[in-house]
Order: structure tokens, then sequence, then C-alpha cells
């Protein structure tokens, strides 16, 4: 089963963007526990103070609760911001829906 976990941060301004940033690039290099598939960093295309931070899984089973990696995120980044944090489970019935390409 594919899962997502986003973590959405919206920051004061720039300075703590740059932290966010730091801090994603420490978490994706140094966590031990279970190792997602991907996590990426993404900013909001017209606001600046705002980040993205996608963790990727896949797993056996659904997912019980938010990763100790993210909630870690969480806690290092909480601070600076505004976080939201949200796991969502990939719909592969809808997915059929769109056949790639359609868009």
């Amino acid at each position: 089963m594919q899962w997502i976990e986003i973590i959405k941060v919206r920051s004061a301004g720039t300075g703590e963007t740059e932290a966010v940033a730091d801090i994603f690039k420490d978490f994706s290099r140094m966590d031990k526990g279970t190792q997602p598939t991907a996590v990426k960093l993404y900013h909001h295309a017209s606001v600046e103070s705002d980040l993205c931070i996608h963790i990727y899984w896949d797993s056996e089973t659904m997912p019980s609760r938010k990763s100790p990696m993210g909630l870690r995120i969480v806690d290092a980044i909480g601070p600076l911001g505004t976080v939201n944090h949200s796991i969502w489970i990939e719909d592969t019935v809808g997915a059929h829906a769109f056949p790639r390409g359609s868009r």
C-alpha cells in the first residue's frame, strides 16, 4: 500500500524558510528508523514562506498513525510557523478514472 505523509509549514519570513530547508536536509540524511521510499521538499509557487515536505511510504498495512520521522520533523519545525501534518493513502480505485496522459 502506498501512502504519503504531508507536512506543510507557513513561516513568518524567508529566514524561517531556510531553517526549514536545513531541518529537512538533516532528517532526510539522519533518520535510522523505517525508511520511506522518497522524501521531497516543495515550495509554494508564489508564497515564499510556504513549504511542503512529502514523505512517501510503501507498506503492507494501512498506516494507523503518523510516522516517527514525520513527528520528529514537525517537532523540529513547529516553532518556526504554522504546521499542518496529514496522511494520505493512494486511492487505487479512483486512479483508473484518470488514465495516464489524459489530463
